[in-house]
């Protein structure tokens, strides 16, 4: 099996994580890693607890420049962020831009859901705003996705299907349902049309904290990414410093059934190819 050697979905004590970045550094080059990407949380316009606060994006990237320098003789660093949905913000600072999906907003109450905090909140948001059609909600969470994902400055779409999260014991929707399949498979096409080669992350960060079986995005979904020419690359959503290559031998067994020969890592100069 070959070692990628990189994580680019790293989050720190700036947001939600729980180790500093010179900690998440320090266990990236004991591991022999090539390279490490961080992606704070974007700021969000409403209250939340774990995204960074807009004021403390200039302490997040004058830090993580004085680790590049640091430690430039022994990794590769790259100062990230994960775009949010619901972020508006200049993404020149950035080395990279992850696009994700953590919340829908109801059309009935106007309250914001997270989709993956917890199964409860999962459950209402499909109760209190989709009338309890879980089919409804994929729906709107995969335009979000796409919308999402098309922004100018985005690289990496984020763990694609996160709304399967707790799916393995809720079992909310059916992974081969033709409907379920189709509003991602949509979505799949339509970001790879106006982005040809757009990489998509196979993501084992509930896998690590959750104890979900596979990564995102399904096998199913790897597939349609694999047949629409998109690209992939490992990420563990590392949210401490033991985390940063969790299962990804297991991801790149995935990607292998979905008929990738290859996945990709980031470098200071952009992107690599690591062939199988």
């Amino acid at each position: 099996m070959i070692n990628v050697l990189s994580n680019c979905h790293t989050h720190t004590n700036y947001c939600d994580g729980i180790s500093s970045p010179r900690e998440m550094i320090q266990k990236a080059i004991d591991k022999g890693f090539v390279s490490l990407g961080f992606s704070v949380h974007s700021p969000l316009p409403y209250e939340n607890d774990y995204a960074i606060a807009e004021t403390r994006l200039p302490i997040y990237l004058d830090e993580i420049a004085k680790l590049k320098a640091e430690y430039e003789d022994k990794i590769e660093i790259l100062s990230g962020i994960e775009l949010d949905a619901d972020t508006e913000i200049d993404l020149a600072p950035f080395d990279y831009v992850i696009s994700s999906v953590h919340q829908l907003q109801g059309e009935n109450t106007g309250r914001i859901y997270a989709v993956d905090n917890t199964p409860e909140e999962l459950v209402e948001l499909i109760n209190t705003e989709f009338d309890g059609d879980p089919l409804s909600m994929a729906q709107r969470f995969y335009e979000v996705s796409e919308k999402a994902a098309l922004r100018d400055g985005v690289h990496i779409v984020g763990h694609f299907d996160l709304i399967s999260k707790f799916n393995d014991t809720l079992h909310i929707f059916d992974d081969r349902d033709p409907h379920y399949l189709g509003f991602a498979r949509n979505a799949i096409f339509n970001i790879l049309r106006q982005k040809p080669g757009m990489m998509f992350e196979v993501n084992t960060g509930a896998m690590y904290r959750n104890g979900k079986m596979n990564p995102y995005p399904s096998a199913q979904m790897l597939s349609v990414i694999f047949n629409n020419g998109g690209r992939v690359i490992l990420s563990s959503d590392a949210h401490n410093a033991h985390s940063l290559d969790f299962a990804f031998d297991d991801a790149i067994n995935e990607c292998k059934k979905a008929g990738f020969t290859c996945v990709w890592r980031l470098r200071k100069g952009g992107i690599e190819k690591i062939n199988f």
